[in-house]
Formats: structure tokens, sequence, C-alpha cells
């Protein structure tokens, strides 16, 4: 075939020597059409197979990928219906375990209830039987004593709270035990000597003093005595108690034990008994602490109490319509002479804060005389 342009002989679809297009005719006599050459034709075939290969590979690729996602999403799915399922598993056995715990502190409330119900009827049961057999009791223990004095025969009381081995054993009280229930009574003194009653919290002037009511009953009704010397607690526990605390509060403070014990004294409550003597009716210390309040022999007779109890040896100094303490001290003035020994005065009625010494105006110190505790 020849190059239209410079008629150079070819066999090619383009002309070797110009570049220019040739084209190849059917010369049959039936029809021209154009023929494509040979190897154009292979390399279109090529073309397409490789661009249809990479389509297939890129779908496949796609579709993979597709796949892949598809799997990791049910995959994580699973993974969230597992969690869920086990925090519902969770939740279920937290809220029968609540439950358990309910039902057990409910069981538990009941059975306290149950208890303490039972624990006040036995109590009650108790106090009944000890009210039903206190009178026998102390009916017998009288006997009992009255046909000592009678015989002559001395019991043998071991732990000297006043009843014998015997009266120990109809009380139930310990043999070995003057205070079988720590009330602060012996036992030959105290109406229920195996228990009742309760602890009573005072408040006074400040401090805090804690005693057994059996204790206080048993002095508010015991009878007035003539000496003024068993008015003196000064061997009892509570007011050694009390006497250390107000020496205790005292050193703190940097005040002396005496001045702390005149404070604490002048902080009660005086009345004056206008329808009684002041002698007529004096109180025992833990009378005066419970009811606050007191007059000139009340307030007295608790200072000398205290005073003794932190070995000051007071004593009482009485007139006809008035008493107050005496102290040991040198001075001459505000003083009485008792036994080649001084005393000061010291008035225990409120609210001026008497110092030793100090008479107040109306007093008179010769109409005063000794009662004197050893």
């Amino acid at each position: 075939m020849k190059c239209p342009s410079c008629g150079h002989e070819t066999q090619r679809a383009y002309c070797s020597i110009c570049g220019t297009p040739v084209q190849f005719y059917d010369d049959s006599p039936k029809q021209r059409h154009v023929v494509m050459p040979p190897v154009e034709r292979h390399a279109d075939s090529a073309f397409l197979i490789v661009t249809l290969s990479l389509l297939f590979i890129g779908l496949l690729t796609i579709l993979t990928l597709q796949q892949q996602r598809a799997l990791a999403d049910i995959e994580a799915r699973n993974l969230k219906l597992e969690a869920l399922a086990e925090e519902s598993q969770r939740l279920i056995a937290d809220e029968q375990q609540f439950a358990a715990a309910l039902e057990a502190k409910a069981r538990l409330v009941a059975a306290r209830e149950r208890l303490e119900e039972e624990r006040h009827k036995s109590q009650l049961e108790r106090y009944e039987i000890e009210l039903r057999l206190q009178t026998s009791e102390w009916e017998r223990l009288e006997m009992a004593r009255q046909l000592q004095l009678a015989t002559g025969v001395v019991a043998i009381d071991a732990d000297k709270d006043g009843l014998s081995e015997s009266e120990e054993r109809l009380l139930g009280t310990l043999p070995y035990d003057a205070d079988t229930d720590n009330d602060g009574l012996l036992d030959g003194e105290d109406p229920t000597p195996t228990g009742g009653g309760r602890i009573l919290t005072i408040g006074v002037a400040g401090h805090q003093v804690r005693v057994h009511s059996d204790l206080f009953d048993y002095y508010r009704s015991k009878p007035r005595s003539a000496s003024w010397g068993e008015y003196l607690h000064t061997d009892k526990e509570y007011i050694i108690t009390l006497a250390h605390d107000i020496v205790a509060d005292a050193t703190e403070e940097g005040v002396s034990s005496l001045e702390a014990i005149i404070r604490f004294i002048h902080d009660l409550s005086y009345v004056r008994d206008v329808n009684l003597g002041y002698d007529e009716y004096p109180k025992y210390p833990i009378e005066t602490l419970v009811e606050g309040t007191g007059d000139c022999e009340d307030t007295s007779i608790l200072m000398a109490s205290l005073l003794s109890a932190i070995n000051l040896e007071p004593v009482l100094l009485l007139s006809k319509d008035h008493m107050a303490v005496g102290i040991p001290c040198e001075s001459t003035e505000g003083s009485v002479l008792y036994e080649g020994r001084r005393y000061c005065y010291l008035e225990t009625t409120g609210p001026h804060d008497w110092q030793p010494g100090e008479v107040p105006e109306e007093i008179h110190l010769n109409d005063f005389h000794i009662e004197y505790f050893s």
C-alpha cells in the first residue's frame, strides 16, 4: 500500500517516512471497507482485557473490604450484646443481693426487737419477783438480827457489809464483795443490793457528778443524825472523784485547790430555811449535789467533805443560827483558836467569793464553837 502523501510503499498503518496514516482497502468488486491491521487489533484486545481485569480486581477488592467491614460491625455488635448481657446479669445479681441484704436486715431487726422484748419482759418479771420477795426478805433479815441479839450468836461477815453469810445467800449477794451492785452502798444498807436504780449525772458548777440513784435515795430517806461527823462523806467515792476533778481543773487554770473548791461551793444556789432552824434538817453531801441547792449547814458540810478529801483538815464552825467552815491558818484575824491551832473562818454561802479569814459584818466569831473531825 502506498502512502497517500509521499507515495512510499508500506504495510503498516502509518507511513514510516512521513507518518501519515495509511488506510487499507478491500479491492474486491463487491464491497470496499476499511480493514484494521492485525497488530492494531491485538493491541486493542489486550487493552480491553487489562481494563476488565483491573475493573474486576477493583470490584473484588471493594467487595472484600465491604465484607470485612460488615464482619467487623457484626463482631462489634456481638461484643456489645455480650457486654449488655453481662451488665444485665450483674444488675440482676446486685438486685438479688440487695434484696437478700434487705431481707437479712429485716430479719435482724425483727430478731433484735424480739430479743429486746424478751429482755424487757424478763427484767419486768425479775423486778416483780424482787418486789414480791423484798418485804419478806427484809423481815427475815430483821428476825435473824433480832435472834442474833437475843442469843448472842455472832454471824460471820467476811466482807464487812453488815450481812452474814446466810443473809448473803438469802439475798443473792456476794459474800466477799461489800457492794455487789457497785452503787456505793454496802449490801447491808442497800434496799436492792443485787441491782436496780440508775446512774444520775448532775451538772454542778461546771462539773459532772455521777452518783447512783440508790445511794441518793438511801441518804435522802435516812434519819437525820445528831452527830455532825456522820454527814461528812470524806471517804465516799463520789466526793473523792469530784474533789480530784475540781483540783485538776484548778491546776490547768493556775488556781489553788482551795480557791477552786470555794468557787465551786459559792456557785451553788443558797436558800435560807425560814421554816426550819438551820440544824433541823441538814443534808448529806449527795443530797446537796443532786438538788443543786442548800442552806448554810448543807454547803458547809459539802465544803468540809471536799476539803477533807484533799487533806486540808477542815472543821465546822457552829453558832446558834449559822454554820461555816474553818481551815488551818496562821493568821490571827478572822480566825478562832482551838487546842493551840488557829482556824480561819470560811463562809460557804454565796454569791460573794468569801476568802479565808473574811468574815461578814453580821457574824461574830465569839458566838461560834468548833466541831472537830480527826
